[in-house]
């Protein structure tokens, strides 16, 4: 904004402002205040490769991160919460939407790309990389639903969404003990009758 200019660097091509210094020493823009000489700060050093940008001396102080039409995006306060939406960060890292569509965090390497997304009350778990495929659901009940979405009534719901009977769930302790195994599977009988079969100490 023009009504804070005290300094002005005009080009007609690229511009810019360099500030250079030895390797053992800050070189950066410092802003201070009456009340406060030195509080917030955007340095270099070479001898300890570190880029520094915050506040300091503040203990009160926060970093607001703005974007678009000057709309604050993003919020570090001075706890350190990171507030992704919100102004009010109440968790390490705090993301938050006003509006009721889906909220999500991606985490992504070169093998998957995994989706944790609240929506509709539920807490999901996104396979993106098999075309965003629902893995498992936390709803409002506390119940967990895995391979399905709707809400059966019990605390732990698994279905095999393959067409297959097979292996559910396995328990064992921290051994090397075979008879320490417990596996649920559902099977089926010679008739096609589906059946609950435990295998203890199985593999």
């Amino acid at each position: 904004s023009s009504d804070k200019d005290t300094l002005v660097l005009e080009n007609s091509t690229h511009g810019g402002m360099s500030i250079l210094t030895p390797d053992a020493a800050e070189a950066g823009i410092f802003t201070g205040h009456p009340s406060a000489a030195r509080c917030g700060e955007f340095h270099t050093r070479f001898d300890t490769r570190m880029l520094r940008i915050g506040t300091r001396g503040h203990s009160e102080f926060e970093t607001q991160f703005y974007t678009g039409n000057w709309s604050e995006a993003m919020r570090l306060d001075a706890a350190g919460n990171l507030g992704v939406g919100t102004n009010n960060p109440s968790a390490k890292v705090h993301v938050y939407t006003a509006a009721s569509s889906a909220i999500n965090i991606g985490l992504q390497n070169s093998e998957r790309y995994w989706k944790m997304q609240t929506d509709g009350g539920l807490l999901t778990f996104n396979d993106v990389s098999a075309g965003d495929l629902v893995r498992m659901v936390i709803n409002t009940s506390g119940n967990v639903l895995i391979g399905d979405d709707v809400d059966s009534g019990f605390r732990l719901h698994v279905r095999m969404n393959d067409g297959t009977r097979g292996n559910i769930a396995r328990f064992e302790n921290n051994t090397n003990d075979g008879d320490s195994k417990v596996v649920i599977a559902a099977q089926a009988n010679q008739s096609g009758d589906p059946y609950l079969y435990f295998d203890a100490g199985g593999t």
